[in-house]
């Protein structure tokens, strides 16, 4: 199968989507030298139109070794199971889907997908998981103005800090303390979460309520440390295409689908529905 090719010839990568995700994606991809190319990009604008394929369906006939998707994702769903017949690998950019159902399915599918939860490849994130002392309790906020979409903010912005919290805290299912959604000045919303995983508590608030940019994380510790992690200094997509080319030569994804499937059933649980 493709995935299994252990060639360290460079791989061909499709890119379906060249918004602002797409086109960090394929700069990402530009600073990997000798591992990958872009041949083939759909919905694309600007000064791609030699790569330019009609319809998303065509990129997986293109001669392909693995397809990023950066698009609506309302489209995932299909492009999962067009992907699934074609046995080609995915980088799929969050949220992974709007309906659980959806995101249910991923599990059933046997190719490799990777939900691209950037921050679990920060090297400051990593420093937390080697932390000595167990983790008591976890504050994170994560908002800006926008962007609104057709669906809900949550979507947007809550699934990279529960990915840190199981990946820190441990899989497991997610208990609802409290919940409260406000509007924002900026005509945003910011959702406030208390959670408690593994016996950690976590308090979250995430939106695109906010009135500038933000995002930060402290950990808790049992020793009395505290621990600060903040992603303004560094992008680690470089990092999320890296593993993917790895998981194309035949390497093991490091990011569970039952990661993803345990957000977005807490998603779910918390009455947010993708387009609300």
């Amino acid at each position: 199968r493709l995935w299994r090719r252990r060639s360290r010839a460079m791989y061909k990568l499709g890119v379906i989507g060249t918004g602002v995700q797409g086109r960090r994606y394929l700069h990402a991809i530009s600073k990997i030298p000798g591992e990958a190319t872009v041949v083939a990009v759909s919905n694309t604008r600007g000064k791609f139109e030699n790569y330019i394929c009609k319809e998303w369906v065509d990129l997986l006939y293109s001669g392909i070794h693995g397809l990023i998707v950066a698009a609506d994702p309302a489209i995932h769903n299909k492009v999962l199971q067009a992907c699934n017949f074609k046995e080609m690998p995915v980088l799929l950019e969050k949220p992974a889907g709007l309906y659980l159902g959806d995101v249910q399915k991923m599990e059933k599918y046997k190719i490799p997908i990777l939900v691209d939860y950037t921050h679990l490849f920060h090297p400051q994130f990593q420093e937390l998981k080697k932390l000595p002392s167990s983790i008591t309790r976890i504050v994170a906020l994560d908002y800006n103005i926008g962007p609104f979409r057709s669906y809900s903010s949550l979507y947007d912005y809550a699934p990279h800090e529960l990915a840190m919290c199981l990946e820190l805290c441990g899989l497991g299912d997610f208990q609802v303390i409290d919940q409260k959604a406000t509007t924002g000045r900026s005509g945003g919303v910011l959702y406030r979460m208390e959670l408690r995983l593994n016996g950690v508590e976590i308090q979250l608030l995430v939106g695109n309520g906010g009135l500038k940019r933000e995002r930060k994380m402290v950990v808790f510790c049992k020793d009395g440390t505290q621990h600060l992690y903040d992603d303004t200094e560094y992008k680690p997509l470089e990092r999320v295409v890296k593993h993917f080319l790895e998981m194309l030569g035949g390497k093991p994804c490091n990011v569970p689908i039952e990661m993803t499937l345990k957000i977005h059933n807490l998603l779910y649980r918390l009455g947010q529905n993708g387009t609300s």
